[in-house]
């Protein structure tokens, strides 16, 4: 998913597909080193009711580990001091679907993740070219205003300076 993001390029990741994001340390690293804006929305862990479990099959402790993978990134980037930028914030909206924007060379992509289930057999993936007008800039609107609505749990900021870190505290709710 990161390769090919664009030296100084963002991506904006929202919901479940920030977990999958989060088992590829070293494209994240890379991409960090590249400049990139790296923008992480999850679940507020505070938030996952009944409901909220139901419809986007998320459980509370599914939350931790991906916490704890960002607090080895801080540590990283703290010692390696990369160009690029991370930042974690968490949504009180009930985010049943995903989404990904990835600024690339040659061309920006958005895939959106409808989740109906756990099973593969349960899930629709649109992958899409975003111009003005058409649904994939429609889903990067909608997006946008989820991540600078979403509180901020962390931020490391250009040359490993964690600017923001509240992951702990985050991740003692996951227990």
């Amino acid at each position: 998913m990161l390769a090919g993001v664009k030296t100084g390029g963002r991506v904006l990741v929202v919901a479940r597909t920030m977990f999958h994001l989060l088992n590829k340390t070293e494209a994240i690293k890379s991409a960090m080193l590249g400049g990139a804006r790296l923008e992480l929305v999850c679940v507020d862990p505070s938030n996952i009711d009944e409901t909220l479990a139901a419809i986007s099959f998320i459980k509370t402790s599914e939350i931790k580990t991906p916490l704890e993978v960002l607090g080895d990134l801080c540590k990283w980037a703290e010692g390696t001091q990369p160009p690029g930028i991370l930042e974690l914030r968490a949504s009180r909206q009930p985010l049943p679907d995903s989404f990904v924007l990835v600024e690339l060379e040659e061309r920006d992509m958005v895939v959106w993740d409808l989740s109906f289930g756990r099973d593969l057999t349960h899930k629709r993936v649109l992958v899409l070219e975003p111009a003005k007008g058409n649904l994939g800039a429609n889903l990067i609107e909608r997006y946008e205003t989820i991540f600078s609505g979403a509180r901020q749990l962390l931020k490391i900021d250009r040359n490993g300076t964690v600017a923001a870190d509240e992951l702990q505290k985050v991740i003692e709710m996951c227990k």
